[in-house]
């Protein structure tokens, strides 16, 4: 048996007892790159859901919800000591078919992301009938050694800055209409890295992590998104590049970044400036209903 405590944000010893939770899933989840919830995420806005095996018992799982444009998002992540024993089927089951009245999320769906080659979200997707509804290529590149492949010159022409605040980079996130997986942090969290015109105005970003974490054995850092404001002047190459120089700089033996399929451009980017891909983070939404 669970239950669920529903908070509008965490407060007290309980926000406490909710960052060290997130904390232990984040480090035991680093090598197989599975969803994380960051501590911005469950100190901001909610709903927040707590789920205990007892009441005033430690967490066994966490739910942050997201709602923006009508739609709602949730990050989930169960403790590592209890998975594979059907936490998460048994939360959406007392949740009940009704998303749209979970907490008063009002919506009529409710979406969510699956890090990295994820079999549990797999089978939970198909006990309950939630539908892929996107898809991101991940894809690596080494920065050292022999297989590593010289990169274009990081600048073309723009002029690359980290100076900007990341409030500059929400707004060219707005400008840009791409969803709100491509929003960079405003608590400097990220390393961002603009582009822009000589004298003139920006034109783009790119968004790294701070972190360097280890896939297939290599230091590795990460490229979260790169955002030309407008596509086809070579701003994203140029970002790209950019962002290489600065993982390399910075000690990382690769690079890894996400892809959006659906995007052309992008896709030729990452295949010029030598990524391969390696797994998918898949998309789930939730209609009311299940």
């Amino acid at each position: 048996m669970i239950r669920a405590d529903w908070r509008g944000r965490p407060a007290g010893e309980e926000l406490k007892d909710v960052l060290e939770f997130v904390r232990i899933c984040s480090e035991f989840d680093e090598d197989a790159g599975f969803t994380r919830v960051g501590p911005g995420a469950v100190e901001g806005a909610g709903p927040h859901l707590l789920v205990r095996r007892e009441s005033g018992g430690p967490p066994v799982a966490y739910v942050r919800f997201a709602r923006e444009g009508g739609e709602a998002t949730a990050s989930l992540v169960v403790h590592p000591d209890v998975r594979s024993t059907g936490v998460a089927t048994a939360l959406l089951e007392l949740l009940g078919p009704d998303a749209g009245a979970w907490d008063g999320l009002g919506t009529q769906a409710v979406s969510g992301w699956a890090d990295g080659h994820h079999p549990a979200a797999e089978r939970l997707a198909r006990r309950f009938g939630a539908r892929v509804t996107g898809r991101i290529w991940r894809t690596l590149r080494p920065l050292t050694g022999p297989h590593a492949r010289p990169s274009p010159d990081p600048s073309g022409g723009f002029v690359l800055t980290e100076s900007p605040p990341p409030e500059e980079a929400v707004r060219l996130w707005r400008e840009s209409g791409l969803s709100s997986r491509y929003r960079p942090p405003e608590d400097g969290s990220g390393r961002l890295l603009y582009a822009a015109e000589p004298g003139g105005s920006l034109l783009g970003y790119a968004w790294l992590d701070r972190r360097v974490s280890r896939v297939e054995g290599l230091r590795t850092g990460t490229i979260r998104a790169v955002v030309p404001v407008v596509p086809g002047r070579g701003t994203g190459l140029a970002l790209a590049s950019g962002a290489l120089a600065l993982l390399r700089d910075a000690g990382a033996q690769a690079a890894e970044t996400r892809i959006d399929p659906e995007l052309p451009r992008a896709v030729r980017m990452s295949r010029l400036l030598g990524f391969e891909r390696t797994q998918d983070d898949v998309r789930y939404t939730l209609k009311s209903g299940f």
